[in-house]
């Protein structure tokens, strides 16, 4: 089974936040939409975020599909490291695998480090 879902949520600490997320494939975000700065949008990502009511609207590229490592964290959890085109050099993405979920779930826990888990009980089975 693969992910072929593109996650798509609303930031906690910074309200009017959003970030997108394709563990699988890499996309492109912002190509389509009329308010974007075509010159500051994501291409081939993995995770992206950007501001909701900016005008125009600048995509960052927070998590490049190409430049991705598996890695285990101090707590023996799965986590996808991915490099960024920012300041801050890494996004983590933290899998749960959560037997009694039906439907896949992602939320960010650490805005400031890029830090987000998917949490399904499938998540661990698909990226194998």
């Amino acid at each position: 089974m693969k992910i072929k879902q593109l996650f798509l949520i609303a930031g906690k600490k910074y309200p009017g936040w959003r970030y997108t997320y394709n563990p699988c494939t890499p996309v492109d975000v912002g190509e389509h939409d009329p308010d974007a700065d075509p010159h500051k949008i994501c291409r081939d990502v993995a995770i992206c975020k950007y501001a909701e009511i900016e005008k125009p609207r600048e995509y960052f590229e927070v998590g490049l599909q190409k430049d991705i490592m598996c890695d285990i964290n101090q707590e023996g959890q799965i986590e996808l490291v991915y490099k960024t085109n920012i300041d801050n050099p890494h996004s983590r993405v933290v899998f749960l695998c959560d037997e009694s979920a039906t439907e896949p779930d992602f939320e960010t826990v650490d805005e400031d480090n890029y830090v987000s888990i998917p949490n399904h009980m499938t998540s661990l089975q698909s990226i194998r």
